[in-house]
C-alpha cells in the first residue's frame, strides 16, 4: 500500500468492513441459529457467560438497553422456543430467575465454537506485537467515540 491508498483510506469504512465479514463468518451461519433472532442470541450468550449468578428480567432490560415491553415478549418467545424457563427464586416468589435449557445450551456451545475458531482465523499471521498495537488502536478509537 503506498501513502496515497493510506490517505484515502477510511477507518470507518474498514471497521464496517470488517464486521460485515465477521458477520459472514459468523455464528448466525450455523444451523442452529438461524431461527433465532440476535436478541435471543445474545440473552442466550449473557445468561451463559453469568451462569454462576441469577439472571432476572430486570438484568435483561439493563444490558440490552431495552424496555419491559421488549424483554417480556422476547422472553415469552424463547420460553414457547424452548430455550429458557422462568423459575421462582425462594427469597421472592414474584422474581423469576432465567434459566437456559438445555437446547439454548447446545446452541450456545456451538457459538462459542464458531466464535473460537473466527478468532484463530483473524489472528493467523498476525504477531503478538501486532496484536497489542491492534488492539491499542481500537482502545483509543472507542475512546474517541465515547466523548
Amino acid at each position: 500500500m503506498d501513502a496515497t491508498d493510506r490517505k484515502t483510506r477510511r477507518i470507518g469504512y474498514e471497521i464496517a468492513n470488517v464486521s460485515h465479514l465477521m458477520r459472514r463468518k459468523g455464528p448466525s451461519t450455523l444451523p442452529s441459529t438461524k431461527e433465532l433472532t440476535p436478541m435471543q442470541n445474545w440473552v442466550i450468550g449473557y445468561v451463559r457467560e453469568h451462569g454462576e449468578t441469577d439472571i432476572f428480567q430486570s438484568d435483561i432490560e439493563r444490558v440490552f438497553h431495552v424496555t419491559g415491553a421488549t424483554a417480556t415478549n422476547v422472553l415469552k418467545r424463547m420460553e414457547r422456543d424452548d430455550l429458557i424457563v422462568r423459575e421462582p427464586v425462594s427469597s421472592d416468589r414474584r422474581k423469576k430467575r432465567i434459566v437456559l435449557t438445555p437446547r439454548a445450551i447446545r446452541i450456545s456451545d456451538d457459538v462459542r465454537e464458531k466464535i473460537e475458531s473466527n478468532e484463530e482465523l483473524m489472528k493467523q499471521g498476525l504477531t503478538e506485537q501486532e496484536l497489542a498495537v491492534f488492539f491499542s488502536v481500537i482502545d483509543k478509537i472507542k475512546e474517541n467515540l465515547q466523548k
